[in-house]
């Protein structure tokens, strides 16, 4: 006997909606983040590898009271060079909290796969993430 998956798994797992008009539409069950970025001038003046942010790993959206929270460093990203310049400019007020909050979207995927350890295991597909600065979702591969 085959077990039957749950009809947000099946949808999911096929070509069929998306994570984010799953979780939109109330029928997403499965593991997605929240991040923010909150680093300041003064959070980031003189330190090497400041903290910039947060990622809240929720295993299970329709619970969200569960979940497990990672603190984002430039290291979080493995530190390109790209990054350093934005916080560079960021420490000379050339760029600012939108500048770092965009090149860390863009780059979700390398923190995605380093925290937290365990990821793989419960999910390998898109992954929902939603930015708490901004209130906007995006889907990462």
């Amino acid at each position: 006997m085959q077990k039957i998956s749950k009809f947000s798994n099946w949808l999911a797992e096929s070509a069929g909606p998306d994570p984010l008009r799953l979780i939109e539409l109330g029928l997403w069950d499965g593991p997605a983040l929240e991040w923010s970025i909150t680093a300041s001038w003064g959070t980031i003046y003189g330190e090497d590898n400041p903290p910039l942010g947060y990622l809240y790993f929720i295993p299970n959206w329709q619970d969200l009271d569960n979940s497990y929270d990672y603190t984002i460093y430039p290291s979080s990203f493995g530190s390109p060079p790209d990054l350093d310049q934005i916080l560079r400019g960021f420490r000379l007020g050339e760029t600012g909290q939108r500048d770092l909050i965009a090149w860390c979207s863009a780059n979700l995927r390398t923190v995605i796969d380093k925290y937290p350890p365990w990821w793989n295991e419960l999910w390998s597909g898109p992954v929902p993430a939603r930015c708490t600065n901004t209130d906007h979702w995006q889907v990462v591969d």
